[in-house]
């Protein structure tokens, strides 16, 4: 028997009781952690995209038929190229969320040594390129809410493209 002594009044809870109260209490914690276990959380949502942007130049003009883009092999799935945005040496993304430029940051770079583009209607031969991010406003006095690529080639061989945009596949 246990005996609990207050100020005014003794209180006598039998051992059967208290057995009986902390049973109960260690069945209630053991069935909450049995329905948990059950029950794993959800997987969080990826927070990384990432991939390739295979880039294919259709002739030399500076329109949004001038290129195809496609998203290469191995990339995510929760980004795509903007083609009616993009021209040459100008490649639009979309993350598919309301604001982009809000959401996390683009690291692009080139995936190709050199490139020759003269089969597809340039005049020049072989060149390197660099690629630059940019956030595209909407409007002119809007703040940006997507992201745009833009490349350029990098250097001047001696009948190469310096500077100028350039249509290369990029990740």
């Amino acid at each position: 028997m246990t005996c609990l002594h207050s100020l005014k009044h003794d209180i006598v809870i039998t051992k059967q009781a208290l057995a009986a109260g902390l049973l109960s209490l260690l069945w209630l914690t053991v069935a909450n952690q049995s329905a948990a276990q059950q029950e794993p959380p959800p997987p969080p949502p990826p927070t990384t995209e990432f991939g390739n942007l295979t880039i294919r130049q259709n002739d030399s003009l500076n329109t949004s038929t001038s290129v195809t883009m496609f998203r290469g092999p191995g990339s995510t799935l929760k980004w795509e190229p903007v083609w009616l945005s993009s021209n040459r040496g100008d490649f639009a993304l979309t993350f598919f969320r309301e604001n982009d430029f809000e959401t996390g940051t683009v690291i692009a770079s080139v995936t190709q040594n050199g490139r020759d583009n003269r089969g597809f209607g340039d005049t020049f031969g072989p060149f390197r390129a660099t690629v630059a991010v940019a956030a595209s406003p909407e409007t002119a006095n809007s703040q940006p809410t997507s992201y745009f690529l833009a490349t350029s080639g990098a250097y001047a061989p001696p009948s190469g493209e310096n500077g100028g945009e350039v249509n290369v596949n990029l990740a």
